[in-house]
């Protein structure tokens, strides 16, 4: 005992006299070493917390794979008040290493208590918008929710619905997945029909022609029933969340049953809203319908004291009339019409290419699309505020325009073409 006593007596004095030579040091090779030396001291005496402290501080000297290997070893010998104490500082980190020294760094978090995990993925997310970092928080959350009752279930949810509200600085398929994740985890584990409808909701907003979301629609069009008893006395607000989705839905009979379901649930509220459309039967009176609607709303757009609420619904009456028409030539009308508002007025520049490229996959050969494509780009590279970003848009707007005169014999066209990539050459890409 007197030996053990000793042992710590020395050992403390040399951790103070280690300490005290940090704080003197100017040179970082001198200040990594003692750091090291204090880890280890620090580890010896128990001291688990200040052992991760040095750890830490070498890292922001140095951030060395050999570093964050000691880092992960000690967290795993640390408990989890220590680990959930440490979670924002070593989050700090989140942008180095690969995913494999992170999925080490997770497991080690990971006990009988997933909440320090969960508080590092989540810190590490919102610092590095990692996908590694989202499918983590997500995975512990899962086990989390399978486990947890009463508050700790309700909080736990939150937490569930933030990781996949904050999930817009990934990739569209990565969030196209996270989602679908979410929705296959809400509707068959814990049976959370809202957080169902909430989910599905977005993934059908934000999938595209490359991504199909027929069968997520078909799900949700099924359970629309039972929502409409959660949703009693709160129907608008389900009619919403419906009415989001309906321009996306591409498939012509799943529509058909949306809208159906729509009108059955606007009837018991009085909502006249869908009384514009005709009965989804009669599908050449439902496009004019459409079309009188969007007449309509272009006046109401081009008043004096039109707003941003009045585009955007005018946008809606688009996508809806672009999703219900068959004719590509009639498509490609409100098609431009669609993506010079969103340039033009709403100055949402990437929506508008978005909508002028779906329009080429339609009519590669239309000139005027090709033509609004290239304003477009230069659009977005003239309001690009990164030098960086900006570069890369005016050579895609250069390179667009060299396509277009190559591509058509139209003189005025080809003229026009050279005389953009002239001028972007000479004013915007010089010294690229």
């Amino acid at each position: 005992m007197l030996l053990k006593r000793v042992s710590e007596r020395r050992r403390e004095k040399k951790i103070s006299k280690t300490e005290g030579r940090i704080s003197k040091s100017q040179n970082d090779k001198e200040k990594e070493r003692l750091l090291k030396e204090l880890g280890h001291l620090k580890e010896e005496n128990g001291d688990f917390g200040g052992a991760i402290r040095a750890i830490i501080e070498r890292l922001k000297i140095s951030t060395s794979n050999e570093t964050f290997e000691e880092l992960i070893d000690i967290c795993g010998k640390a408990d989890d008040s220590i680990r959930r104490a440490f979670s924002k500082e070593i989050a700090r980190f989140a942008g180095e290493f690969d995913d494999y020294h992170w999925k080490r760094m997770v497991l080690e978090y990971s006990s009988e208590d997933s909440n320090p995990a969960i508080d590092l993925v989540l810190d590490c997310y919102r610092a590095s918008h990692r996908l590694i970092f989202a499918r983590a928080a997500l995975e512990k959350i899962e086990e989390a929710l399978i486990g947890e009752s009463g508050e700790a279930l309700s909080k736990m949810k939150e937490i569930y619905v933030t990781v996949i509200t904050e999930a817009g600085e990934i990739s569209r398929e990565d969030q196209l997945d996270l989602l679908l994740r979410a929705i296959h985890f809400t509707r068959s584990t814990i049976g959370d029909e809202m957080m169902y409808l909430d989910f599905a909701v977005k993934y059908i907003i934000l999938s595209s022609v490359e991504r199909d979301s027929a069968e997520v629609v078909s799900d949700l069009v099924e359970r629309i029933d039972r929502y409409i008893v959660l949703f009693v006395g709160k129907e608008e607000l389900l009619l919403d969340k419906l009415d989001a989705i309906l321009p996306k839905i591409q498939e012509v009979e799943g529509r058909r049953l949306l809208l159906k379901k729509m009108r059955d649930i606007a009837r018991l509220v009085s909502d006249k809203r869908y009384e514009k459309y005709a009965d989804s039967s009669d599908e050449a009176n439902d496009i004019e319908a459409l079309k009188k609607n969007c007449t309509s709303s272009e006046l109401k757009a081009k008043t004096k004291d039109a707003n941003k609420a009045d585009l955007q619904i005018l946008v809606g009456d688009y996508e809806r009339l672009i999703e219900a028409l068959q004719s590509p030539e009639e498509k490609l009308v409100y098609i431009r019409k669609l993506g010079t508002l969103f340039r033009d007025r709403l100055e949402e520049y990437y929506r508008a290419l978005d909508v002028f490229e779906e329009g080429l996959k339609l009519k590669s050969d239309d000139i005027s699309l090709w033509l609004v494509k290239g304003m477009t780009l230069e659009k977005i590279a003239r309001n690009e505020s990164d030098p960086d970003k900006a570069s890369i848009f005016w050579k895609k707007a250069y390179d667009h325009y060299h396509t277009i005169a190559e591509t058509f014999e139209e003189q005025e066209v080809k003229l026009t073409a050279i005389e953009k990539c002239a001028m972007i050459h000479a004013e915007r890409l010089t010294g690229v």
